[in-house]
């Protein structure tokens, strides 16, 4: 864990953490301050557990706890000539290639073999990880149908999955979810913020998403970016102009990167 301070002047400090009555406080510990942002991150020998509270101590601004640098892969890849085609739809299988790449998790059932997916299939390894760690799964036919396109609603029931913690989180609903299969999850990510609806209420469970739409979404749910950075620096995609909605979002998902936490949200590429 490391400890965010702000203003402090750009020279050698010394700050300390110290216990008092239960609660972990900033006293004197030396650090240097970068001369980048006017924030900094301090990593202490001795480190307080999650559950303890850090006090704001002194003239120093405890700013947020977060993780070091974070490096992050990424998941999604664009087209010959620069494209990333934004609004294309994603496919099953193409969902599955990025899961299988962003996702790191205990895999819990044993491999399906699909009535559709040959050996040979580009996607069949992906389509294998994603159905083994239980985020997709086949039909009862013993199909996956890797070519179907994925609908608001199953990327949703996806997204959930991949939240830390979705129990007991509800949102106030959609005209157009109640009884729905994925309602549940639906109102979860919508209590976390991942999902939203429409202007008239609706959340259109069964409108297919996008590219843009999909990294969006999972970016949320696996607290990744969005990614923000010079232009300079960020992946620049012939069809994605910084003015696009998405743009940091797609950032996040496209560039293998080392960030740090952003003051104002999301991450700030190193």
């Amino acid at each position: 864990m490391a400890i965010c301070i702000s203003g402090l002047s750009n020279s050698l400090h010394t700050i300390k953490l110290v216990k008092k009555s239960g609660r972990f406080m900033l006293d004197a510990f030396r650090v240097q301050i970068p001369d980048l942002i006017n924030l900094t991150e301090a990593t202490f020998d001795q480190e307080p557990s999650a559950q303890e509270d850090i006090q704001h101590f002194s003239t120093f601004a405890l700013v947020k706890m977060a993780a070091a640098l974070s490096t992050h892969k990424a998941y999604i890849s664009g087209y010959p000539g620069g494209l990333f085609k934004p609004e294309n739809r994603i496919t099953r299988a193409e969902m599955a290639a990025m899961l299988a790449k962003a996702v790191e998790l205990k895999e819990t059932a044993e491999a399906l073999s699909f009535s559709d997916v040959p050996a040979g299939h580009w996607a069949a390894e992906a389509i294998a990880k994603a159905s083994r760690i239980g985020l997709m799964q086949g039909y009862a036919d013993g199909s996956f149908k890797p070519e179907k396109p994925v609908t608001r609603a199953e990327i949703t029931a996806i997204a959930v999955k991949l939240m830390k913690s979705a129990a007991g989180q509800r949102g106030a609903g959609f005209s157009d979810t109640a009884g729905h299969w994925a309602e549940q999850a639906i109102l979860a990510a919508q209590a976390a913020g991942i999902v939203s609806g429409y202007a008239d209420g609706s959340f259109r469970p069964t409108a297919l998403v996008t590219r843009s739409e999909a990294v969006t979404v999972l970016n949320r749910a696996l607290e990744r970016g969005p990614l923000f950075g010079g232009a300079d620096v960020l992946p620049v995609w012939r069809d994605v102009p910084q003015t696009h909605w998405a743009f940091y979002e797609i950032a996040e998902a496209s560039t293998e990167h080392t960030a740090m936490p952003r003051a104002e949200g999301g991450e700030l590429l190193k």
